[in-house]
């Protein structure tokens, strides 16, 4: 199994699976899989593609228990694409995942097309990154989620206080629950941050 092959690379310092349209992997695999990164010590970096996998959110509570050991970590991205089933609660166990990772540089989230997202997922995932001062860029594909001007508002509240941040890729293509309101909120937010290089925003209808 592939969680027991990782429990014996112990000094694995990346690593990258692709389970998108895996259709019969479920939280039960993530679960296993859990099971041999927690193993990774030295792991730095890590990409998890499980785009239109029949993920929920007791998958995202399994990635937490095993990513929030792993203390070395400075880059993260992770793909949940199209998986339908996960909810605002998801995210809060997500979340929970960044408070232990002091090292992380680089986020990349997509939930793109999961419609049960929305606000209060956003707030609690924002709450918990604002804390690692070490973040230098950020990218989060919202696209289709259900996400209004109060999810936009906290989320830009917590990036200003990323002092360091340099890169920020936003998508919220097809949130149409967004208007001028919250562009103004972004805009505001956008003028404290001094060390900024690149800004990329999608609001695509």
């Amino acid at each position: 199994m592939l969680s027991e092959g990782l429990q014996r690379l112990r000094f694995l310092k990346s690593i990258n699976i692709d389970f998108s349209e895996c259709y019969s992997i479920t939280d039960e695999g993530v679960k296993n899989l859990g099971k041999g990164l927690r193993r990774l010590n030295f792991l730095k970096s890590i990409n998890l593609n499980f785009g239109s996998c029949i993920i929920t959110n007791k998958g995202l509570k399994y990635i937490q228990k095993s990513l929030q050991r792993l203390s070395s970590l400075q880059s993260i991205s992770l793909d949940f694409g199209l998986c339908g089933s996960i909810t605002d609660e998801g995210l809060k166990h997500l979340g929970k995942t960044f408070r232990n990772l002091k090292a992380l540089q680089s986020i990349d989230l997509c939930f793109s097309q999961c419609g049960k997202v929305g606000d209060e997922g956003l707030k609690s995932l924002c709450e918990n990154l604002r804390i690692l001062s070490s973040i230098r860029s950020i990218y989060l594909n919202f696209g289709a989620c259900d996400i209004g001007n109060e999810g936009l508002f906290s989320l830009f509240e917590n990036i200003k206080r990323l002092s360091y941040i340099k890169f920020i890729d936003l998508d919220f293509r097809s949130c149409d629950r967004i208007t001028e309101k919250g562009m103004k909120n972004i805009a505001e937010s956008l003028k404290t941050l001094r060390f900024i290089k690149s800004v990329s925003l999608n609001f695509r209808l």
